[in-house]
């Protein structure tokens, strides 16, 4: 028979901070190199560029910016170490930035330019890097899950803590491929286990 934690790391090894494995380590640079040529794709474009429309025809650039913009809702409502009220507080704040940066764009004649198309651009960048390198942080760590726990782990890590970080959903399914590939190691496990337990 199993036992009771190889039963539980099965059922959701992410919750307890069971390490991720080569699928989910291999899956998560994958990502990070989907997101570092994103980052190349807007440095290539410029700052200066990004405010040209015309040569904003390709969906790239945009696929982007809608992909920072989930992910910097996922962040500032999942992590960020602010109560509810402020963290909503915190994404009026930025939503009142981008209305304001509009207003001014557009009372120069224009809606998209600068400093609007600026901030976008310097917003996706920046966005874009963190979580490139939030990616491959939880690479070398092991962190399963969200890889925004990643710097929290390295941060625990660095005060001599080595205790496993509980893992969280990820909005990109990182938790499922996790799930599944560390509950699948944790009933190899048991079952060779059970098979040296077993009476000859």
């Amino acid at each position: 028979m199993s036992s009771s934690p190889d039963r539980a790391a099965a059922a959701d090894p992410v919750a307890m901070g069971v390490r991720t494995g080569p699928i989910g380590r291999a899956l998560r640079v994958l990502g990070a190199v989907f997101l570092g040529a994103g980052v190349y794709v807007l440095a290539d474009i410029g700052i200066t560029g990004f405010r040209d429309l015309d040569q904003l025809r390709v969906p790239a650039p945009w696929i982007l910016t809608v992909v920072v913009a989930v992910l910097i809702v996922d962040l500032v409502t999942r992590f960020v170490p602010l109560a509810r009220r402020q963290r909503m507080m915190v994404l009026a704040a930025i939503a009142a930035v981008v209305v304001l940066a509009a207003v001014v764009s557009l009372a120069s004649g224009s809606l998209w330019g600068s400093p609007l198309s600026d901030m976008v651009w310097l917003v996706d960048v920046g966005y874009l890097g963190y979580a490139t390198a939030s990616l491959l942080l939880a690479v070398v760590l092991g962190t399963p899950g969200c890889e925004n726990l990643a710097w929290a782990e390295l941060r625990a890590r660095l005060r001599g803590d080595r205790s496993p970080v509980s893992g969280v959903w990820c909005i990109g399914g990182m938790h499922v491929v996790d799930n599944w590939e560390l509950g699948r190691r944790a009933q190899r496990h048991a079952q060779e286990e059970a098979r040296r337990q077993a009476p000859a």
